[in-house]
Parts: structure tokens; sequence; C-alpha cells
């Protein structure tokens, strides 16, 4: 029995070239997170889908302006990107915030109680990454 909450239809594909020009990155640094947050459709040689883009994006923030050594936050990126992949509309979750820690992460709601941030996770709006994929995606 299929998940009623998963995509019902194919999700656009994207290669690693534009994958990495759709969030700044370069192909080594895209590789190396590819590798910290195996995603199935991050792995796959058939393309990233808009999930992925966005774990990137994720990524891409909080490497650039959290300074977090992603390492140490690969199970919860992993999971954040397992997260993304079931969601039913990758493209409506600009209301919510990633929070991730080391071992785990979830979509909070931007005005959750729980953004006092607990020490030792990342918080990144999707609202703002999200938007600048539709920039470089849909432009």
């Amino acid at each position: 029995m299929s998940d009623p909450a998963r995509r019902t239809t194919d999700p656009v594909r994207f290669s690693n070239a534009e994958a990495a020009a759709i969030v700044g990155a370069t192909l080594d640094r895209l590789d190396a997170w590819r590798s910290l947050a195996p995603s199935p459709d991050a792995r796959a040689s058939t393309g990233f889908t808009l999930a992925d883009l966005l774990g990137f994006a994720v990524m891409q923030h909080v490497a650039d302006r959290q300074g977090a050594d992603l390492e140490a936050f690969a199970a919860g990126l992993a999971r954040l990107f397992q997260i993304l992949d079931r969601a039913p509309d990758v493209t409506r979750l600009d209301g919510l915030i990633a929070l991730i820690g080391p071992q785990t992460a979830e979509l909070l709601p931007r005005h959750s109680r729980r953004l006092n941030s607990p020490a030792g996770y990342i918080v990144a709006p999707l609202g703002p990454l999200l938007a600048d994929l539709r920039d470089q995606v849909f432009s």
C-alpha cells in the first residue's frame, strides 16, 4: 500500500552541475555533502530532486553562516534529507524551520516554542532558502 503523504508524480531531476550552480557550491563541495547526507536521491545517478537541493541549501546555510562542522551533524543532516524526501510538496515548507542536532532533525513552525534552541542544535529557516531556490530554478 502506498503512503498518501508521498509524492504521486516523478520529481524533476537536476544534474550535479545544475545542483551545484543552484545552491552556489562547487562540484567538489557537493560531492562532499552527498557523502555526509546520503539520501537515496542524493546518491542516485539519476540526478537530484528539489528536496535534495533544499537539503544542500541547508548545508550551505550551515557552512556559510554558522561555521558548524558538518561532519559532527552528519546523522542529523541525513535525517533532514529523509524528512525532506518524504514531504508531499517541498515548495510549501516556507513557514518552517529545520532544527538539526548531531543525531536528529525535525521541521518546526517558525514560531514554535521548541526553537528556544537547545545547545548543540542548528536552526535553519527554510523560507529564505526556498525563495533562493525558486529564483534559481524557476527563473
